[in-house]
């Protein structure tokens, strides 16, 4: 079964008003089954392979660029949640950014 930490609220500093919620997932069994669910959209919801996470200051500052390219209009991708896993990658590929940190069906 899939355990779960306890969900983590930081606050945004440079967008007050907005957080970040952050839980850790291990022993994942049906990762096919959210990464189907993610895919379809059916979560409001970013889920990273927490592997590729050095540290917490790395998903901030990868949440503080998408939020602000959010709110001034300027996001490469579709959604918020999509965009925050493209700001982790170090390249402009959206596809590299999901296949390295994005939840795979194995992981």
């Amino acid at each position: 079964a899939n355990k779960a930490s306890e969900m983590k609220k930081i606050d945004m500093e440079l967008h007050p008003g907005h957080h970040l919620w952050v839980s850790l997932f291990t022993e994942v069994t049906n990762a096919a089954e959210i990464r189907s669910a993610v895919l379809s959209q059916s979560f409001n919801a970013s889920f990273i392979n927490a592997s590729m996470i050095a540290d917490e200051f790395q998903l901030l500052v990868a949440a503080n660029k998408a939020l602000h390219a959010n709110i001034n209009g300027c996001m490469t991708t579709h959604g918020l949640h999509t965009e925050l896993i493209f700001c982790l990658g170090g390249s402009k590929s959206i596809s590299d950014a999901l296949a390295t940190f994005g939840i795979s069906n194995d992981r």
